[in-house]
């Protein structure tokens, strides 16, 4: 399964609950922008919408400009089961339960979205996340030139 793109400000900013697999209802020239990379996750949610997921604000800008009447930032259906739709349709009515986008990538030549039940983190939460990190680069920085 080659990852395309990560979301890395969804795994900083949410604390990730339970993950699930969605195709995505996609036009030719966006599978085409996906694969080439034109894809930016910031600002982009899932929400539903009657009883169907939608992707918003996933920006895909197209290869060529030849096309002028494309919405980089439509709508796009998430393809998922029935009973993973009652499923998270139950879970996002917890409070503060929202659905992110994690990761695209493909499966079998097929452009599958990887979306995340979360809750969002506080912000004193993700500054002691942050130092962590830090901490740990520089102990493997200073672990790097002693040979462990």
């Amino acid at each position: 399964m080659p990852t395309l793109r990560v979301n890395k400000d969804a795994k900083f900013k949410y604390s990730l609950l339970e993950k699930y697999e969605a195709g995505l209802e996609l036009y030719g020239w966006e599978v085409k922008a996906i694969k080439s990379g034109n894809i930016d996750f910031k600002g982009s949610y899932v929400k539903p919408i009657g009883n169907e997921f939608y992707w918003i604000n996933g920006l895909i800008t197209p290869v060529t400009r030849g096309e002028s009447d494309y919405d980089p930032s439509r709508m796009r259906r998430l393809l998922l089961h029935r009973n993973e739709i009652a499923k998270l349709q139950l879970l996002i009515k917890a409070k503060g339960v929202t659905i992110v986008p994690v990761r695209l990538y493909t499966t079998r030549n097929l452009i599958k979205l990887e979306i995340a039940t979360a809750k969002g983190k506080k912000h004193f939460e993700q500054k002691l996340a942050m130092k962590k990190k830090t901490q740990e680069q520089k102990l493997k920085q200073e672990l790097k030139g002693t040979g462990y």
